[in-house]
């Protein structure tokens, strides 16, 4: 036994007696981790900008690049803004619905609640 614990015990004093900054395997865990969530953090903030940037441009550029002819209303310009209206109102009150629970799956992937 004496033999196994003699070159552990002979690490730990040089290591005691070395003025490194030596840190234990839980401290350096806890620092990889936030190094990680750091990093998760920058590119969820990345991508956060470009998704406020392009999904809007890509609403705008969908809504004014349909052809009008086939759109209800589109012949008037008040009826195709009162359609646009009742449609977005329509989608808000279903997002309120799926978030609710009631009337949806828990999975908003699903055809019955649309996101």
């Amino acid at each position: 036994m004496r033999r196994y614990m003699a070159p552990q015990r002979d690490v730990y004093a040089r290591l005691a007696s070395e003025k490194l900054a030596w840190r234990g395997p839980p401290l350096l865990a806890d620092e990889v981790a936030s190094q990680m969530a750091e990093s998760m953090n920058r590119r969820t903030y990345t991508m956060l900008l470009m998704a406020m940037i392009f999904l809007p441009a890509t609403f705008l550029t969908g809504l004014f690049g349909v052809n009008p002819g086939g759109i209800l209303g589109g012949e008037s310009g008040t009826a195709f803004r009162c359609s646009v209206c009742c449609w977005w109102f329509w989608r808000s009150v279903w997002r309120a619905i799926c978030a609710s629970g009631a009337g949806c799956s828990a999975s908003p992937a699903e055809e019955r609640c649309p996101a």
